[in-house]
């Protein structure tokens, strides 16, 4: 047995639980199960947070009242049994120390610096409201740019740490998602024979194709040219190689390398990627699938605002799909404390990472 239903059994489950009397049959099974599964001497607040998380979504959305309760005996049924046999494999820990909870941002906190000087602070700016002359900030609170002002040449746009991600629409009409703790340097127009941007950080793109005026950004070195293209790049200063990652059309990497959808360029290696991994942050999740600790936590120092440190070596990979990035550092850092492979502490915002 490996504790886990396939379709066939989850059906039989089901057929049994529905008919007459099973209800009545099951109560003393469930009573059992749970008085000698460890985890009924878990707190109350631990199951408040399980409960908030649990959907069963095999159950219709009006349905007799006898079958609630067999939705909710099935569930019991799997997860305890289940439960029983993960939590004898490893002691139970304790939650995550955390003296005081970190919310996620709320707003965006982007700073825009002009070539003559001024800064301007984006949450200052009322939603409607034309800036310098040459943008306006959208009802939604994204930044379409309207106008050419002779006296300003370029535009740096600063998304800071623990910041939402920013939308902008550039002189051209190319979109651009731009990450917490990122820099994007661009003109005010595009009157030259290239459109050229620079990036530090991370962004994705959605060029106006222009084959007269080729679309590049320089990203640490590398030259990322479209060629009709919705593609993101990573180049954070702490991770490693440029990442370029085409979703769609095709881009043409240092003048020879030609991506296709689904592929990244990375280390001067092609390879396939994994497009919910990549695209989270702009989704609103946070989404792993089997990667190190490391690469989770400096997510989370970019967009919580915490330092991190590593008491522990931790050699595992993590899995944690589609969790919505509006949670609190403590949901998140709970959930992968749930793999049993490793713990933290979060105090005067340092997360410190031990098995």
């Amino acid at each position: 047995m490996n504790n886990q239903l396939d379709e066939t059994e989850y059906a039989e489950l089901w057929g049994l639980l529905e008919e007459e009397g099973a209800m009545e049959q099951l109560s003393p099974e469930l009573q059992r199960l749970w008085q000698s599964s460890p985890i009924h001497e878990l707190p109350a607040d631990h199951w408040d947070k399980k409960l908030k998380k649990l959907q069963i979504e095999r159950a219709p959305k009006i349905m007799p009242i006898w079958r609630r309760y067999a939705a909710v005996a099935a569930v019991l049924l799997v997860f305890l049994s289940g439960s029983y046999y993960f939590l004898q494999k490893r002691p139970i820990q304790s939650l995550a120390v955390i003296e005081h909870d970190i919310k996620a941002p709320k707003q965006n906190k982007a700073i825009i610096a002009l070539s003559n000087g001024q800064k301007i602070l984006l949450d200052t700016v009322p939603n409607g409201a034309l800036i310098a002359g040459i943008a306006r900030k959208t009802a939604d609170g994204k930044l379409r740019f309207e106008n050419n002002n002779a006296k300003i040449d370029y535009i740096v746009m600063s998304n800071p740490r623990c910041s939402k991600p920013m939308q902008i629409t550039m002189p051209d009409g190319t979109e651009v998602w731009i990450n917490a703790d990122t820099y994007l340097q661009y003109p005010t127009n595009f009157n030259h024979k290239d459109r050229i941007v620079t990036l530090k950080g991370e962004a994705y793109f959605e060029v106006k194709h222009n084959a007269a005026k080729p679309f590049r950004v320089l990203a640490d070195g590398e030259i990322i040219e479209d060629v009709g293209t919705h593609f993101n790049v990573n180049s954070y200063s702490d991770g490693g190689a440029v990442k370029t990652t085409l979703l769609e059309g095709e881009v043409k990497i240092n003048k020879s390398v030609f991506l296709k959808p689904g592929q990244q360029f990375s280390d001067n290696k092609i390879t396939m990627a994994n497009i919910d991994d990549v695209m989270a942050w702009k989704n609103g999740v946070f989404h792993f699938d089997g990667v190190p600790i490391e690469t989770i936590m400096k997510q989370v120092s970019r967009w919580y605002g915490v330092e991190v440190i590593y008491k522990d070596k931790i050699n595992e990979e993590f899995v944690a799909k589609k969790i919505p990035r509006d949670v609190p550092i403590s949901t998140l850092l709970e959930y992968l404390e749930e793999t049993g492979h490793v713990h933290f502490s979060l105090r005067q915002n340092v997360v410190t990472v031990m098995r």
